[in-house]
């Protein structure tokens, strides 16, 4: 019987800590991502960067998590990286820089393996 190898994605510090990206229009994945990931796994990212908007008031558009496996008691990066990637800053939505429609058409944040980008 094979054994159940542990996943996990952990939080990569980002480049920049300051930002005024709150991820709160609708959710895009890649075929890859939903092809690959369980639902579990993509609601847990959701949900961890909506904590860290509300911690910060606001995060960098870009936020990165490396993929770890458990083996041998012990947890290793894979080298693959989750990008969540902000469509519209809250800047871009409170201004006058796009129509209404292309406010709602554009406000959403997409999830993607790195090798997808």
């Amino acid at each position: 019987m094979s054994e159940k190898v542990l996943r996990r994605w952990a939080y990569q510090e980002p480049e920049y800590k300051d930002g005024d990206y709150f991820f709160s229009g609708f959710t895009l994945l890649t075929n890859g991502v939903n092809t690959e990931l369980l639902q579990e796994e993509i609601v847990k990212l959701v949900l961890f960067i909506k904590v860290l908007v509300q911690e910060h008031n606001g995060i960098d558009y870009l936020q990165v998590f490396d993929e770890e496996l458990f083996e041998n008691e012990i947890w290793t990066k894979t080298g693959r990286k989750i990008f969540i990637i902000d469509q519209l800053s809250k800047k871009m939505l409170e201004g006058d820089g796009y129509t209404k429609e292309q406010k709602k058409e554009n406000n959403h944040f997409t999830i993607l393996f790195a090798d997808e980008y």
